[in-house]
């Protein structure tokens, strides 16, 4: 299952274009989607499955600026957790009932990760600096090699596609009994999520394992609420399992309800998973990949759900809560705008003269519903389509 990936030589300079090291930064930080919409990214969300040793697992992963990350994953039932809170980590395994936290490589190597939007993004800022080390081929594509030395001397290796200028390969760091080892992830398949580039696929390489892990993202959320709370532990954190999943506070009419009261259980359940939930126009959660989310130990009354995900129309529904039962809501969530285009699409655009400018606009509003690959590629240039418009493909992936 794990794709072979051949890297040639290194090439001696000069680089494609003729570029200096800043102005291919400069590049990528645009291809990405820009300094400025980055920097408007507070928090992020993603959500799939990962591939590991021969398993498929689902996965979320909730990153907030200031390096604070939580990763989940669901097996058999049961989720595994670790978090950072951007200084320290925790991280609760199958079967235990309390964290542990972080070991020291752990927490260095946690420390090591760039923020959100990655390390090319205002890394001159950051005090790093960057030069052109050659290009390379990777999976059949021509990369720039980027070094980037940190400011603590740290050297970090990023591969860049000549052409789009999106990231194609990173080195990242790994602290294993003390000492600094070198891993690789892969990223494949770019799609744009309110104008930032998010690779859909990436695959990592862990120093000394025989087995990769890929992780194929399903839904990206931009920027949901995600409180402090959910990176740490102790008492102004938390661990929360399935039954604990955001709790649902009564509205303040509804606290004056005796204890005898009996409690019920909200469960919402979305198509496709991975969606957002509002409950009284709060955020509550997220629903799995599998499109579920159970809220228990909600006190009856009547609530407001709105259920939300890119590039889909909200889904809005007042239900009651009735005492000592489960309310279901189901969203079926419906895409907004026009179909994303197809292949087919696209050569017949182009073959029927129009101009490449012109498909440009038209990716850019509608999106593609294909994968931007090297065999695509070729058909694209081959029909007249440009570099631009396999740039705005590669991020229109709907």
């Amino acid at each position: 299952m794990v794709t072979a990936l051949v890297l040639t030589a290194t090439l001696a300079f000069p680089t494609p274009h003729n570029l200096t090291a800043a102005e291919v930064v400069d590049k990528a930080v645009a291809a990405q989607g820009g300094v400025v919409a980055w920097s408007a990214v507070k928090t992020l969300s993603l959500s799939g499955k990962m591939e590991t040793a021969g398993a498929i697992v689902p996965f979320l992963i909730e990153e907030k600026r200031g390096r604070k990350v939580r990763l989940e994953l669901e097996i058999n039932g049961k989720k595994a957790v670790q978090m950072y809170d951007g200084v320290k980590g925790w991280k609760l395994g199958l079967g235990r009932s309390e964290p542990e936290p972080y070991t020291s490589d752990e927490t260095q190597t946690e420390s090591m990760r760039p923020d959100l939007g990655g390390p090319l993004i205002d890394y001159a800022a950051k005090g790093a600096k960057v030069e052109i080390a050659g290009t390379q081929q990777v999976e059949g594509r021509d990369a720039y090699i980027l070094e980037l030395t940190m400011k603590s001397g740290r050297v970090q290796r990023v591969w860049l596609d000549t052409q789009t200028f999106l990231v194609m390969k990173i080195e990242v760091p790994r602290c294993i009994n003390g000492k600094l080892h070198t891993g690789e992830i892969y990223y494949r398949d770019y799609r744009s999520v309110d104008g930032l580039m998010i690779p859909y696929l990436a695959e990592i390489r862990v120093p000394n394992a025989k087995q990769t892990q890929k992780l194929r993202v399903e839904s990206v959320i931009v920027n949901p609420e995600l409180d402090n709370s959910r990176f740490a532990y102790g008492p102004s954190g938390d661990f929360a399992s399935e039954e604990q999943l955001q709790p649902v506070d009564a509205p303040a009419s509804q606290m004056s309800a005796s204890v005898a009261t009996q409690e019920a259980a909200l469960v919402v359940v979305s198509n496709p998973g991975s969606a957002q939930v509002y409950i009284n126009d709060e955020p509550r959660g997220t629903t799995s990949s599998e499109g579920r989310l159970v809220f228990k130990g909600i006190s009856p009354g009547d609530y407001r759900i709105r259920v939300g995900r890119s590039n889909y129309k909200d889904f809005i529904q007042s239900v009651e809560v009735k005492p000592g039962s489960a309310t279901s809501v189901e969203a079926r969530l419906q895409p907004t705008g026009p179909p994303a285009l197809t292949i087919q699409d696209i050569m017949d655009l182009l073959r029927g003269g129009v101009p490449s400018k012109r498909a440009r606009a038209l990716v850019e509003e509608r999106g593609v519903d294909f994968v931007l690959d090297s065999d695509v590629e070729k058909k694209i240039r081959d029909a007249g389509g440009d570099a631009e418009l396999l740039l705005a493909i590669a991020r229109g992936k709907k």
